[in-house]
C-alpha cells in the first residue's frame, strides 16, 4: 500500500468499524482524508468521544516527496479539540533533522526517546530466554551451546548491528552443525558458522556492488518489508530507491545527482545479470511497460541485509533490525 493508505485505517478506527470482522470499509484515500480533516479540525469543537492515540511505526516508509502524509498526522494532533495522539516510531533517531522538511518538523513534538541496538549482555539474555524455553517440558535435556560460546557470538554481533536475530540465527545454525556430534557447540563452532555466512558468494557480491546497487537492494527489502509480498513491480521499486537516496543524501559518499532513467535501469540490469533479481519475461510480460512488470529478489533476503549492515552502519540504520 501507499503510505496515504494510512487514511482509510484511520477512518476506520475512528468509526468503530472492525475490519477483521467486516473486512475494510469501501472508501478511498481521498474521501476519507477529507472526513479526517472535518473530524480533527472543522469538526472538532463537537468532538466528544475518547482520544485517539496512533502508533506510527516505520515512519521512514511514510515520508513521500510531498510529505504531505506525516504532515497531516503530525498537524492534526496540534488542532485544538482534536484528541488525537500520535507516537512515531523510526529506525533513525535524527530522521527529522534528515529527512522531513521544516514545514513537518514544525508540527512534531519535543519528546525523543532513543531506542539503543542491543548490547552484548542483551543479546545473551534473549539467547538464554530462548534456550531455557525449549527446555520447559523436556525430561534430561542436554546442554547445546557453552555459555562463552553464545557470548562470543553476542559479542561479534553486538559490535555491529545489535541484530536479535542475527544472533539467534548464527547459535541456531551452530548447534545444527554439531548435533550430530552429541557435544556442546563451542566458540570454535561458532567462528566457523560465521566465516561461513560471511564468505559466500552473494556476500562477496554485495561487498562488491556500487553505491547505487547496494541502495537498490535496501529498496527492494523495504518494499517487500512494507507490502509483505515478495514481488514488486519496476514502478515501485524505482520509486523506493529515488526516496531512500533522498533520505540518505546527507552521507558525505552519497552520490550527488539523482540518476536518470536509462542509469537506474542500467542498475537493474546489473543486479538482474548477477542473479540477485529478476524481473517477468516471456510474451505476456514483454507487452507491459517496463514499469509495470515484476520484479522478485532471487536471493536470501535476511542474507542480503545482513551483508549491507555489515559493510555500512548507515543500512542498519534504513533497515532497521528486522526485514
Amino acid at each position: 500500500p501507499e503510505p496515504n493508505a494510512a487514511y482509510p485505517l484511520l477512518w476506520e478506527a475512528l468509526v468503530g468499524h472492525d475490519a477483521s470482522i467486516h473486512g475494510h470499509l469501501r472508501v478511498s484515500p481521498k474521501e476519507a482524508l477529507r472526513n479526517l480533516v472535518v473530524h480533527f479540525g472543522l469538526g472538532s469543537s463537537e468532538n466528544s468521544g475518547p482520544a485517539c492515540i496512533v502508533l506510527m511505526d516505520e515512519l521512514d516508509q511514510l515520508v513521500t516527496t510531498k510529505q504531505d502524509v506525516v504532515y497531516n498526522f503530525f498537524n492534526w494532533p496540534n488542532l485544538p479539540g482534536s484528541k488525537l495522539i500520535v507516537l512515531a516510531v523510526a529506525n533513525t533517531h535524527d530522521l527529522p533533522e534528515r529527512t522531513l522538511n521544516a514545514k513537518v518538523r514544525s508540527r512534531l513534538g519535543m519528546v525523543r526517546i532513543n531506542f539503543a541496538p542491543y548490547t552484548k549482555h542483551q543479546l545473551v539474555e534473549i539467547v538464554n530466554t530462548r534456550l531455557n524455553r525449549a527446555r520447559e517440558g523436556a525430561l534430561n535435556m542436554r546442554a547445546v551451546i557453552k555459555p562463552d560460546a553464545i557470548l562470543y557470538a553476542a559479542t561479534r554481533v553486538g559490535g555491529v548491528s545489535g541484530d536479535a536475530r542475527r544472533v539467534l540465527d548464527i547459535c541456531r545454525r551452530t548447534i545444527e552443525r554439531v548435533r550430530s556430534k552429541e557435544r556442546e557447540a563451542a566458540i570454535s563452532d561458532i567462528m566457523q558458522v560465521i566465516s561461513l555466512t560471511q564468505n559466500t558468494p552473494t556476500a562477496g557480491y554485495i561487498s562488491q556492488c556500487s553505491y547505487h546497487e547496494k541502495t537498490m537492494l535496501a529498496a527492494a527489502l523495504m518494499e517487500m518489508r512494507w507490502t509483505g509480498v515478495e514481488e514488486f513491480t519496476w514502478g515501485k521499486l524505482r520509486s523506493r530507491h529515488l526516496g531512500l537516496l533522498h533520505q540518505l543524501n546527507t552521507h558525505d559518499d552519497a552520490p550527488r545527482r539523482t540518476p536518470n532513467e536509462e542509469q537506474l535501469t542500467s542498475v537493474l540490469d546489473a543486479l538482474v545479470s548477477a542473479g540477485m533479481l529478476s524481473v517477468e519475461s516471456g510474451a505476456a510480460a514483454n507487452r507491459k511497460p517496463l514499469l509495470d512488470r515484476k520484479v522478485v529478489m532471487t536471493v536470501e533476503k535476511q542474507e542480503v541485509k545482513r551483508v549491507l549492515v555489515e559493510t555500512n552502519q548507515r543500512w542498519h540504520a534504513v533497515l532497521g533490525v528486522d526485514v
